[in-house]
């Protein structure tokens, strides 16, 4: 049985430096984030995403609602879990990758030792896999600057991605 992650409140942002850059990139950017742990979901949206000012944050509980949200728009970056009910998170990022090649993942992941999430994630430069003890450690002010490397990467290369081709500076998707 898995247990719930309960985390202190505390200062969890980056030096301001960083954090303006950030909000910066993910000012325009949309953000769909599957975890079926509530709390942790809630506190990682409050705490750390809302700050950052995404255009928009979808949650969803379970990779079924996960993938129906998905369905029905595009995203910029998309957080999950691995293991969801209803569709694990390698199903999921399997049927997006499907749908869109260029999508940006990341995992969130207490299983980061399991061999099929690290072979997905060693083999596309768009899934980037953040342990959630790392992520724990960040919520509780303990050591942030490992979630924050990894997360900033994941945004810009998510940013990067989606420009326009053109170069007009427009992000897709709308």
């Amino acid at each position: 049985m898995r247990r719930p992650i309960h985390l202190t409140c505390s200062n969890v942002l980056p030096d301001p430096a960083l954090l303006n850059t950030l909000s910066k990139t993910t000012s325009g950017m949309t953000l769909l984030h599957v975890d079926d742990d509530v709390a942790f979901r809630r506190q990682v949206v409050e705490q750390i995403m809302t700050p950052l000012k995404f255009a928009r944050i979808d949650e969803a509980a379970d990779g079924n609602t996960g993938w129906l949200k998905y369905s029905q728009r595009q995203y910029h970056l998309v957080i999950t879990d691995f293991d969801l009910p209803g569709m694990v998170g390698t199903e999921l990022i399997k049927r997006m990758h499907e749908r869109n090649i260029q999508q940006n993942v990341i995992i969130m992941t207490r299983f980061d030792t399991i061999v099929s999430v690290k072979e997905m994630y060693r083999s596309s430069s768009k899934v980037q896999m953040i342990s959630k003890t790392t992520v724990q450690d960040c919520l509780s002010g303990k050591n942030i600057r490992p979630f924050w490397e990894a997360f900033a990467r994941s945004c810009l290369f998510a940013k990067v991605s989606t420009m326009d081709p053109a170069g007009s500076g427009r992000t897709q998707p709308t």
